[in-house]
């Protein structure tokens, strides 16, 4: 993980800091973008979240558009600090924290992540760039790491078959995707020829995924009749990178099994295990 400026107008840290870093080795942060400055369209007693994505709680959440947040009235005697943070539903709000001749920084809420320090003057009017402290800790991380026996069996299959599938929302990768996928198969008892299972990766918009790897593993040329093929394994891994996916990606993986000519068992293929990473 990066720290990317946990409050680093002070010489000192807040209870608040250490605790955006613990939800970070949770695995709650940013994966990319999601910084807060001024309100672009004239300074105001508001500010601007700019597009990324970020994981609380465990869920992965994309932002599409900027996202404008209203700060609360300023105090007419004392500062104060507030934070602004993003949950797992997907919203963007501020925290206001307590006026005091000393204040402190708010916690974020529960299900939350924190992107932003704001310090709020006195009397202020408007919150500038020099209030705003960035408090996003950026991380790259599995987007999704899923298991499964899923169990594709047939005898003679020319068909490829979903056996997982997950959506990666809306903004969330905007640099680079990596499938990694674990399977296994096995190939009933022979009567000659060769029998051999691959695994898919089928990457794009929903309904409209192509083809990006295929990893085929066959099993031993003339296995004798009666005698079953042991579990192997067939697996791969896909990287691409220099993309940015605006819009939600689908990502497939499908298998395709066939049995050995004159076989008595059907050949199957499942995966134990796909970790799919995006930054």
């Amino acid at each position: 993980m990066v720290l990317t400026g946990i409050d680093n107008d002070e010489k000192f840290w807040f209870a608040s800091d250490f605790n955006s870093m613990i939800d970070a080795l949770q695995g709650n942060g940013i994966i990319t973008g999601l910084v807060v400055t001024q309100r672009g369209a004239g300074v105001n007693m508001s500010v601007d979240v700019a597009t990324g994505s970020y994981v609380a709680n465990g869920t992965n959440v994309g932002k599409s558009s900027v996202t404008n947040v209203a700060i609360a009235a300023s105090d007419p005697t004392n500062p104060r600090y507030d934070i602004i943070q993003a949950s797992s539903a997907g919203a963007i709000t501020a925290v206001t924290g307590t006026p005091a001749s000393s204040p402190l920084v708010p916690d974020t809420s529960a299900n939350q992540i924190r992107l932003a320090k704001i310090y709020v003057p006195a009397n202020a009017t408007q919150i500038l760039n020099a209030q705003i402290f960035d408090g996003r800790i950026i991380m790259m991380k599995p987007i999704k790491y899923i298991t499964s026996n899923t169990t594709e069996a047939s005898t003679s299959n020319t068909t490829d078959t979903t056996l997982m599938s997950f959506t990666i929302p809306a903004g969330t990768v905007s640099n680079g995707i990596i499938v990694d996928v674990n399977g296994l198969a096995s190939i009933g008892a022979g009567g000659g020829g060769t029998g051999s299972a691959s695994i898919k990766v089928f990457v794009g918009p929903s309904s409209s995924e192509t083809l990006k790897k295929t990893n085929t593993a066959s099993n031993y040329l003339n296995t004798p009749s009666g005698n079953s093929i042991p579990k192997f394994g067939v697996g791969m891994k896909w990287v691409e990178t220099g993309q940015t996916w605006t819009d939600a990606v689908s990502v497939l993986i499908k298998g395709i099994t066939v049995q050995c000519p004159g076989g008595y068992g059907a050949a199957t293929i499942y995966v134990e295990e796909a970790v799919i990473y995006g930054w």
